[in-house]
């Protein structure tokens, strides 16, 4: 029961950050801030967004992230 409270506190806390992780947007949820001033380096129009394999894939790097910066727990 705690680990699903830890992830579930740690998408709350970086859900802005996630959609940029997910998405690659240009300045939505850069560095968790709303807007940021400057545009992303990693960054793609929408028409490179919508593909199901790359976004699956962007969310077992964030997951992996998450994991190795120790901001989660590797135990399920």
């Amino acid at each position: 029961m705690p680990l699903k409270k830890e992830k579930a506190k740690y998408v709350l806390e970086n859900w802005k950050l996630g959609v940029h992780l997910l998405f690659h947007t240009y300045r939505f949820g850069v560095n968790n801030e709303w807007w940021s001033l400057w545009d992303s380096m990693f960054g793609l129009p929408w028409y490179k967004k919508i593909n199901l394999w790359q976004i699956y894939d962007n969310c077992q790097a964030m997951k992996f992230r998450a994991i190795a910066c120790k901001f989660i727990s590797s135990v399920e």
